[in-house]
């Protein structure tokens, strides 16, 4: 397969369906591996460490929308909201992100490839185990 090989620390999603457009952001295409919990704990305060994570490649047909959110500032903003379960794994899994990035096939390609990053999470509970809620997962991307 050719792509760009992305190292990063965090993840994203999309599915094939349509979406809601605010002004702000985009919720595109519903959600990923749902999964409820009784009992769940904010990704900021949730004691959890990512242990395992995938190497992310970009393939080619997403690169023009890689290039185009990082030379107009906006790939921060191209996320994936999800939440750990107890036993580490990522679910919940959904975009939640600008609205320009559905817009083209280029951008639709690269959330989902950000989704398949996060899915590919696992996480160690130091704690007690619980559910963390709301986590956010962007691509920062260094060159040199």
């Amino acid at each position: 397969m050719r792509g760009l090989v992305l190292g990063c620390a965090a993840s994203t999603l999309v599915l094939a369906l349509g979406g809601c457009v605010s002004d702000k952001v985009a919720q595109y295409g519903g959600v990923e591996r749902p999964f409820a919990a009784a009992e769940t704990t904010p990704c900021e305060t949730a004691d959890i460490e990512l242990v395992n994570e995938a190497e992310i490649v970009v393939p080619l047909e997403a690169v023009p929308a890689f290039h185009d959110s990082r030379s107009v500032g906006t790939l921060d903003q191209m996320a994936i909201v999800y939440d750990v379960t107890r036993d580490g794994r990522a679910a919940n899994i959904r975009y939640n992100g600008v609205a320009n990035a559905l817009n083209t096939e280029s951008g639709r390609a690269l959330i989902r490839v950000m989704a398949d990053q996060v899915g590919s999470f696992e996480y160690a509970w130091r704690g007690r185990p619980s559910h963390a809620q709301a986590c956010r997962y962007s691509l920062a991307v260094e060159t040199s």
